[in-house]
Parts: C-alpha cells; structure tokens; sequence
C-alpha cells in the first residue's frame, strides 16, 4: 500500500533518477574556454560590457544538452552530474585539486586529460583578474589571518560567485523569455 500523499513514480522519472546517479561526475571545460574568450576579447570595455559579452558568449556558444525524459530541457553541461567552473569567481583551487579530485571525499568529480589542458591553457589568462582575487586585496590582514586559522570561511561566496539563483519558472512559463527580456528593457 501507497503511503497518504506519496505515489510510485514514473518509468520517466524511474529512469531519470537512475542516469543521474549512475553517471560519473566531471569537470567540463567550455565555460571556462567561453569567458576566457569572452574577457580576452573585451579588455578594453566597461566591466559591465564585459560581463554582458560573456553571457551572450555562453548563450550563443555553450553546446546544448537535451537529454532523454526531460520534459524542460536544456542544461549547462554536457554530461549528465557534472559541472562548469566560474573561472573568473576564481580558479587556483582547482589547479591545487587536479590530481585529487576525482578520489576526494566530498563530490568528486573526474577531470579527463583534455580538459585538463585546457583549462591550464584558459587559467593562464586569470592571475590577478578574479573577484576573490580582488576581494582577498580589499581583506585586512587580520582578517586573512582569521580566515587561515579557520576562525571563518567566506567558503562558496569568495570561490564560486556572487548570490545564489532561485528561477522563477513559473514566471517564465506564463510570460516566457520574450516576456522577460521586455520587462529588462
């Protein structure tokens, strides 16, 4: 018998669930080639610019990923459980984590050969240019000091960006993009 308010799931969800976690998680390099691309090309821009020619840069360029089963498509990565690197939040922690990586404890991921390369090649582009960078330079010494006793962690924020995000997707159903970029403009 079906517990109150639970149902069995679907085959397609059945299915889904299981490539999610059958699926080798890996670091994947073309965000990383796309805005290093996108800065290289915009150096002498506002930073806003800038940031506006790599969104259009990574919306135009980033392959697309529709995976079987899904009823709302798209994804950031090619393979299924992997992920991109926001290079210019920072990127010197996965230099330090190359060849330990894939056999950490906490969400390993495999970093195949090529995307190695390439991302040494893109990383080459970054010292000196990152917001944790420029955040660490705005950090009093005290507080770096702090922060390597392990007093606090400015943890995800310092190394993977700025906020986090919470889509709308019921907004986006009734009024779609078109009705998004409208409100923007």
């Amino acid at each position: 018998m079906i517990a109150k308010g639970f149902s069995e799931p679907t085959d397609r969800i059945k299915r889904l669930k299981k490539a999610l976690l059958d699926a080798v998680p890996q670091v994947e390099a073309d965000r990383v080639r796309l805005v290093t691309e996108a800065y290289k090309e915009t150096e002498d821009k506002p930073a806003i610019i800038r940031r506006a020619k790599v969104c259009e840069k990574i919306f135009n360029e980033l392959p697309v990923t529709i995976r079987d089963d899904e009823l709302i498509v798209g994804a950031m990565t090619v393979h299924n459980h992997s992920c991109q690197i926001g290079v210019e939040f920072s990127y010197s922690w996965v230099i330090d984590e190359f060849d330990t990586m894939a056999t950490r404890m906490c969400d390993p991921f495999e970093i195949p050969q090529d995307v190695k390369a390439q991302l040494s090649k893109d990383f080459e582009y970054w010292p000196g240019k990152t917001s944790s960078e420029y955040a660490a330079s705005l950090m009093s010494q005290e507080a770096k000091d702090c922060q390597a006793a392990g007093v606090f962690t400015v943890g995800n924020y310092f190394y993977g960006g700025v906020g986090h995000v919470c889509v709308d997707y019921g907004k986006i159903m009734r009024i779609g993009f078109t009705g998004i970029i409208r409100e923007a403009g």
